[in-house]
């Protein structure tokens, strides 16, 4: 069994690089697959060029097909702030670190209306929401310290399987309140995971609040520059056999020059050296 000695907080732990888990949605091209933002479905033909056809089913040689995706609808993705602003960069070109603390939490969808807390952009008082009143409870419970905080994964309940293929276009999924985006920004996550298809409304006027809340400086830092560092990946799935709390987690994301790329988180479980040594 291969195993790695990570530090979090104070304390190192000791984490079975065997054991990931992963938490993305498998995009399956000829079967249901998630869909958001009224984008095409994913889809992988098959080559067929001056006699070759990439299919060995149908006596190719081999099997080749070429890719059709959005990656914003399509599936669990991962965004650098090259989402929002007008230069490139890069989101293959965000994470350096394989395995990083992270924090799972498992919070309601309440209605805006019954919550003090806002929206920045276009809302309705029945739009389902994520507070962060529900998220600081929930992360208090699991990491009162904050030494996991760097990577935070949001599960939403109910958590129905069939968000693994579910359709959002046209029905307003639900979303965070803006409250929640800047707790997680002065609270320094780097890394945002949701089973959501986007951490902004479906229809928010044009402004995608939440995503300028997550990368931009609070107003008590607007000399500050953009947080680059950060990034946003949505439409995962944690299913409910996999506990809240503490592990660490490796954001896996291509190498794409690109705003947004297809990604597979894998959660680890730790274990502290000492008690493991003991």
């Amino acid at each position: 069994m291969r195993t790695a000695i990570v530090e979090a907080g104070e304390r190192q732990w000791r984490v079975e690089l065997d054991g990931g888990t992963p938490v993305s949605i498998r995009l399956e091209f000829d079967g249901p697959q998630p869909n958001a933002f009224h984008l095409p479905d994913a889809n992988a033909e098959t080559v067929e060029a001056d006699g070759f056809v990439g299919d060995t089913t149908r006596g190719g040689s081999v099997n080749c097909r070429t890719v059709t995706l959005n990656p914003h609808g399509n599936g669990t993705h991962t965004e650098s702030i090259g989402h929002i602003v007008d230069h490139e960069v890069p989101v293959g070109s965000r994470l350096q670190q394989l395995l990083m603390p992270a924090l799972l939490v498992s919070v309601p969808r309440i209605r805006l209306g019954d919550t003090s807390e806002r929206y920045g952009g276009q809302s309705h008082p029945d739009d389902e929401v994520v507070t962060r009143e529900d998220l600081e409870a929930a992360t208090s419970r699991c990491d009162p310290h904050g030494d996991f905080l760097r990577a935070l994964l949001v599960r939403t309940r109910p958590n129905d399987p069939d968000k693994r293929g579910r359709q959002y276009s046209g029905h307003n999924p639900p979303y965070p309140t803006t409250d929640a985006l800047r707790w997680m920004r002065d609270r320094c996550v780097r890394h945002l995971l949701v089973d959501l298809p986007s951490i902004d409304r479906e229809d928010d006027g044009g402004q995608t609040p939440n995503h300028h809340a997550f990368w931009q400086p609070s107003e008590d830092d607007h000399d500050q520059p953009p947080r680059v560092e950060r990034t946003v990946t949505e439409m995962i799935f944690v299913p409910d056999e996999i506990a809240d709390g503490t592990y660490f987690v490796d954001l896996q994301v291509p190498d794409f020059a690109l705003d947004a790329a297809p990604s597979r988180p894998l959660l680890f479980e730790a274990e502290p050296v000492d008690s493991a040594s003991g």
